[in-house]
Parts: C-alpha cells; structure tokens; sequence
C-alpha cells in the first residue's frame, strides 16, 4: 500500500488521489 512516491505521504494519498 505504499508506492516509491508514497512514502513521504502516504494518508494524504489515500484521501487525496489528486
């Protein structure tokens, strides 16, 4: 569930898909 650009923001990802 975490990308290689995802680590640094992982939550924000998954409320923001933008």
């Amino acid at each position: 569930q975490i990308s290689h650009a995802d680590l640094p923001i992982t939550l924000n990802k998954d409320e923001n898909p933008s």
